[in-house]
């Protein structure tokens, strides 16, 4: 019998090529053959899955191997090649081979005769692989705090390039980002924005080192608690990739504000105090003249008010009441009172704490003159605010 040669190309990626989809057999003087052998010359030796299959209806197969077998039975030349022209090759090259692989064909009629040895030729083409990125652990952002390494331990790879062409980073909404390409001959441009545009051929590896330095910083008083940000690479031969990662923000609590609606209004300072009038005691500490003005970022809720009279000269006959309503409770700490008043309070409850809170003293003959007295307010994680500070003049009363 006769074969004729054939050649095909298999392309990376694809699942199979029929080596000989128009084989043809021929025989002068018999109608049959009793096998065909079909082996693979030059493969690898198993790696990257090379491998021979076929449908082969009513013959016998036997295999050798992943690229070799044998096809017998009594059978009709019509019926081995139908059998040959569903050979296919396969394999799973991460680069395909420059060369030609040789599949060997031989066949052998009922009579014993064997024909020549005949080759289908499988060439390669391959594609362009796109190059990988691998995040590892993120960095984390704190929140007002200094920029962080969005990902040290980015890894590169592209099996079938050495180089990349570009990169990009990117954010989409606030912050900033910046890199470092010391070392290297790849340009950085938009240091300090919501973009990095890295350009020019370069190793993985050099390029590598330009993303681990990458730093993201969002200067926002409450930023996202999260922040995507894309990365984008492209090979030599244009093949590209993005991926992103999450940095997420760590919040830091900050603490709440208290002022006065009026810096020079009565109760301002020690030259401009409220009248306050022995055995009275009508004056209020934070009218709606200089009222208490309490604000968080984070949440309009606060935990108490503490008020501390500074150096009580009557011991503790002097108090601070809202209204007529006693404090919470109370504390001293040497010449110091504190008084406490629970909440929870939004601000303008704590506004109305204020216009509400009174001096009193039960002395018969209280120390008369300048008291100073110190106001904070505590959110609910239980940060205090600032302190503001109002001075009343207890003046005496004619009996």
């Amino acid at each position: 019998g006769t074969a004729v040669d054939s050649s095909v190309v298999f392309v990376e990626g694809m699942p199979t090529v029929l080596i000989a989809p128009n084989a043809v057999i021929e025989d002068d003087d018999s109608s049959d053959l009793s096998g065909i052998n079909v082996t693979l010359t030059n493969g690898d030796a198993g790696a990257n899955s090379e491998r021979l299959e076929l449908t082969p209806a009513s013959l016998t197969v036997t295999r050798m191997s992943n690229t070799s077998f044998t096809l017998s039975g009594a059978n009709s030349v019509s019926d081995y090649q139908t059998a040959l022209r569903t050979v296919t090759y396969t394999a799973n090259f991460d680069v395909p081979p420059t060369g030609t692989r040789m599949v060997q064909v031989t066949t052998k009629d009922d009579l014993g005769a064997l024909a020549p040895v005949r080759v289908a030729r499988v060439r390669f083409a391959g594609i362009n692989d796109n190059p990988t990125i691998v995040f590892n652990t993120p960095g984390e952002f704190v929140e007002e705090g200094s920029a962080v390494v969005v990902v040290p331990n980015v890894e590169l790879d592209d099996v079938d390039d050495t180089e990349l062409a570009n990169a990009s980073v990117s954010i989409s909404a606030a912050g900033a980002l910046n890199a470092s390409s010391s070392g290297t001959a790849i340009g950085v441009a938009g240091a300090g924005s919501q973009s990095l545009i890295l350009t020019g051929t370069a190793t993985l590896a050099a390029y590598q080192s330009v993303l681990r330095s990458v730093t993201y910083v969002d200067a926002a008083d409450q930023p996202d608690t999260s922040r995507s940000i894309q990365f984008t690479v492209t090979d030599a031969s244009g093949g590209e990739t993005t991926s992103s990662v999450l940095v997420n923000t760590i919040p830091v609590n900050d603490p709440p504000s208290l002022a006065v609606s009026s810096e020079t209004a009565a109760g301002c300072c020690e030259n401009n105090p409220i009248e306050t009038i022995e055995d009275t005691y009508a004056g209020t500490l934070f009218p709606n003249t200089r009222g208490l003005v309490a604000a968080d970022e984070e949440a309009d809720m606060f935990s108490k008010v503490l008020l501390t009279i500074i150096n009580v000269s009557d011991g503790a006959s002097e108090s601070l009441v809202n209204g007529t309503t006693a404090a919470s409770s109370v504390t001293s700490a040497g010449a110091d009172r504190t008084f406490e008043f629970t909440g929870p309070f939004t601000a303008a409850q704590v506004a109305t704490l204020g216009n509400n809170l009174r001096y009193t003293n039960d002395e018969d003959e209280p120390t008369l003159g300048v008291r100073e007295i110190e106001a904070s307010v505590f959110d609910g994680d239980a940060v205090s605010s600032n302190a503001v500070i109002v001075y009343i003049d207890l003046t005496p009363f004619n009996d």
